[in-house]
């Protein structure tokens, strides 16, 4: 039904007052450069290769990852979306909050690029 659609009023008052308020707009585009760049470097130390993005998320190669890696992560509270392309497999994480994607560091340290 069109319940689908409803936003909660707290939730839609709060986007409202972000688009009036283009400091807080800013901060947030610096928090997001800032775990993104954090994500980006800790993916690289790991030996994972990410594409430079400009965007809300990341793209890198799993290589030779077994198994289905959007599964796994999945239940280890961690939600990304995996595929398989004809050069191997590849993941790709949305940035979220700094805390976010420290969590998702910890786990990727498990896995073996």
């Amino acid at each position: 039904g069109s319940s689908n659609f409803c936003v909660g009023a707290l939730s839609m008052h709060a986007a409202m007052a972000s688009l009036k308020d283009p400091g807080h707009r800013e901060s947030c585009k610096q928090k997001n450069a800032a775990a993104r760049e954090y994500t980006h470097k800790s993916l690289q130390a790991l030996g994972f290769q990410p594409i430079p993005s400009y965007t809300n998320f990341m793209f890198f190669p799993l290589k030779n990852y077994a198994g289905d890696f959007a599964k796994d992560m999945l239940e280890k509270n961690i939600v990304l979306r995996s595929s398989v392309l004809p050069d191997g497999k590849w993941c790709r994480v949305s940035t979220g909050t700094m805390e976010e994607m420290q969590s998702f560091m910890k786990v990727m340290q498990g896995v073996k690029a």
